[in-house]
């Protein structure tokens, strides 16, 4: 299985929560829903995050030199599991 298999299993079967089938029981800014996709449980788990920045550095490595712009909260596990491995220069700013 490959890193990116790995990581999309991760997330189906522990990142998106689902309602009974037929009904719209999570709530959310646009009403009910079915489903709901939640990445921060997969970002907070050290083996996932280590082999999304992989992935990422895969995918980005011949863009150098870049800068990673991580948006608050959502984007900091993920900056900090890229930086963690690879000498990359981050920064956070707020939503607002």
């Amino acid at each position: 299985m490959t890193d990116y298999e790995w990581c999309r299993d991760f997330i189906e079967h522990n990142c998106i929560l689902r309602s009974p089938p037929g009904k719209r029981l999570l709530l959310t800014s646009n009403g009910l829903n079915a489903w709901q996709f939640y990445l921060p449980i997969a970002m907070l788990d050290q083996q996932f995050a280590a082999k999304v920045a992989e992935l990422f550095w895969a995918r980005f490595a011949d863009k150098m030199p870049f800068q990673i712009c991580a948006c608050e909260s959502g984007g900091i596990p993920l900056l900090t599991a890229i930086q963690a491995l690879y000498p990359v220069s981050g920064f956070v700013i707020k939503k607002k």
